[in-house]
């Protein structure tokens, strides 16, 4: 299952070492996810967190406060354990 989405929010807290803004932000992603048995068996998420650093100032053109990790930059990947049944 293919799920495209749009986060919104107002940055209020410390987050990536950026005291609260009070700053709109807007973030794009989409999830895939597999099912199994009618649950989801296990998922990944993909979203644009260069956008979400820009957004909160870390990030001003070809220079960025503080390295991207690959992982930021492609998405999370997860899976349902047996035991989270």
């Amino acid at each position: 299952m293919l799920t495209r989405w749009v986060l919104t929010g107002t940055h209020q807290g410390e987050y990536l070492g950026v005291p609260a803004t009070g700053r709109s932000i807007r973030v794009t992603g989409m999830s895939l996810d597999r099912t199994e048995d009618g649950l989801v068996a296990e998922g990944f998420d993909g979203w644009d967190a260069l956008e979400l650093r820009r957004q909160l100032g870390l990030y001003q053109g070809q220079k960025a406060r503080g390295a991207l990790k690959a992982s930021e930059v492609r998405g999370t990947c997860w899976s349902r354990s047996p035991e989270n049944n």
